[in-house]
């Protein structure tokens, strides 16, 4: 089984990076696909870092420090992962990754914006939850 464990840096994907290594503790014997996609750069961004070289690092730097802690929690849990970060609109670009690597399963933490929040301004795991061709389990 391929696992996309999509991570934000976030407590969510904390919680979302426990529960796969719970499900690795448990017997699952799975692939682990651990994601990160960098939204859009701010404007301050793009006018600091004009060029391509320079935007494409600051990218991988802020990818990198957004999933180790969850890459910390699969290391400390035994669970043989790699990393892949990618930037774009999240939602999307995280369902693109999962066709890409042919994940079974996406897992994603729960952001907990709440009720009125989550209507106006959407969310990445209801996105990908929505949309998604494979099952999808959000992690609190």
């Amino acid at each position: 089984m391929k696992i996309l464990l999509a991570v934000d840096g976030s407590s969510g994907s904390l919680s979302a990076a426990r529960h796969v290594a719970r499900l690795s503790r448990e017997g699952l014997a799975a692939e682990v696909i651990v994601v990160h996609v960098q939204a859009p750069l701010l404007v301050v961004e793009l006018l600091l870092s004009p060029d391509e070289e320079k935007l494409s690092r600051l990218t991988q730097e802020k990818g990198r420090r957004a999933v180790e802690p969850a890459c910390a929690v699969l290391r400390d849990a035994g669970v043989p992962h790699r990393v892949e970060i990618a930037s774009g609109e999240p939602a999307p670009r995280i369902l693109e990754l999962a066709a890409e690597t042919g994940a079974d399963l996406i897992v994603v933490g729960a952001r907990g914006l709440g009720a009125v929040k989550g209507l106006l301004l959407g969310s990445v795991s209801g996105a990908v939850m929505q949309l998604a061709p494979v099952p999808v389990t959000v992690a609190k």
